[in-house]
Formats: C-alpha cells, sequence, structure tokens
C-alpha cells in the first residue's frame, strides 16, 4: 500500500526531479544488468520528459544529444556547430528545460556509475580482493 501511495503522490507531482526518484534501484544485486543500467535510465528519463512536456522537446533534447556525444567521443568540431544551431534556435523557455533535461541527464549518468561502483565494490568484498575493507571504498574497478 505505502508504494501505492507513494506512487500517487509523485504523480501529483509536475517536476521531472519527482520522476526521477523513482528510477534510484533499492538496492544492487546481482541481476542487475549495470552495463545496461545507463541506458535504461536514460530512456526512461526521456519518456518523462516527453510526458512532461511533450515530444516536441523530447526530440529537439535527442536532436541535441547526438552531436554533444558524438564531439565528445571524436572532438568533431562540426558537431559542435550543429550543437550550437540547435541551440540558437529554440525559444527561451525550451533552451531552459533543454538545459535541464542535460543536467538531469548528467546526474542519471554519475547514479548509474556509482550503482556500479557499489556493485564491483560488493563483488570484490564477497571474493575477499581487498586487503580490508577501507581500501574497498576507493576502489573504482
Amino acid at each position: 500500500m505505502a508504494s501505492n501511495s507513494n506512487s500517487s503522490k509523485i504523480e501529483k507531482l509536475a517536476s521531472i526531479d519527482a520522476h526521477l526518484w523513482l528510477l534510484v534501484p533499492a538496492k544492487v544485486s546481482e541481476d542487475d544488468k549495470l552495463v545496461e543500467y545507463d541506458a535504461l535510465l536514460l530512456d526512461r528519463f526521456l519518456d518523462i520528459l516527453q510526458d512532461l512536456h511533450g515530444e516536441d522537446l523530447k526530440e529537439i533534447v535527442q536532436e541535441c544529444y547526438e552531436p554533444s556525444d558524438e564531439y565528445e567521443r571524436k572532438n568533431n568540431p562540426e558537431k559542435l556547430e550543429e550543437l550550437g544551431n540547435v541551440l540558437t534556435s529554440l525559444d527561451p523557455g525550451d533552451s531552459i528545460v533543454v538545459a535541464k533535461a542535460f543536467s538531469h541527464m548528467l546526474n542519471l549518468a554519475n547514479l548509474a556509475e556509482e550503482v556500479q561502483i557499489a556493485y564491483r565494490r560488493k563483488t570484490k568484498l564477497k571474493k575477499g580482493d581487498f586487503g580490508d575493507e577501507n581500501s574497498a571504498t576507493t576502489e573504482l574497478y
């Protein structure tokens, strides 16, 4: 019952932040597909964005994400120019939502990374791969 109560409270809130709380895993388990977790969060986030702001805004965010991702990976100046053209064509309200969307997407990527680190740490502790538990807190991979 608490779950239904929680869901109805969140449904009443029209903010992306409220919806993102639903994406946080209750616990990390061996069954988690950690490699796919980041993509899962991004897909769910884009669904939430569409629900709250419409399909057009979701498409704009996707239109911005692709060249920014390619610019980051390949340092292609043409992609940066393409991104700039899309961003400068937006009205101020949409540009604020797009900026917030990218902020949320970075937070979700960080969350997925933290889940992966916690899982790896837990796995290494179970296997005894650390000399002591204190060293496990700084181990990333």
